[in-house]
């Protein structure tokens, strides 16, 4: 684990003593929250519209637990770091490996919320099943 991981994970335990374990809904909220903060700060307010063209020209934000994640603008996901691991029969981590800055290809060729979407006419079908596939 990282520096940064580390003392993410720390400060979670002391916020959350009860708190068992670190898992990713815990990691990616806070990630989510830290990529809000950061628009808002670039935006200069707090309007959604306004925040939403920060997260769709790219923000990037350093210091999160994996590292740097990008907002993508087409999907509204994030370019970020991954490292892969198992757990092994004792209960421990096993590092197989990492990539960086590793983007959300599949939703990137199934979900450009960047066109034919907007505020006030939002375009809901993009993921929508296929019944025949």
């Amino acid at each position: 684990p990282s520096d940064r991981n580390e003392e993410f994970v720390s400060s979670l335990k002391d916020e959350y003593p009860d708190t068992p374990y670190v898992n990713q809904m815990s990691m990616g909220s806070w990630v989510a929250f830290r990529m809000y903060e950061e628009a808002v700060a670039e935006a200069g307010t707090v309007d959604q519209q306004s925040v939403n063209e920060v997260l769709e020209g790219g923000l990037t934000v350093e210091a999160t637990p994996q590292g740097t994640v990008t907002a993508d603008p087409g999907t509204h996901h994030v370019n970020q770091d991954v490292t892969i691991t198992r757990v092994t029969e004792d209960h421990e981590f096993e590092f197989l490996g990492s990539q960086e800055n590793l983007s959300p290809t599949w939703l990137q060729d199934n979900c450009d919320l960047t066109t034919g979407s907007t505020w006030q006419d939002p375009q809901t079908d993009f993921l929508t099943p296929d019944p025949s596939a």
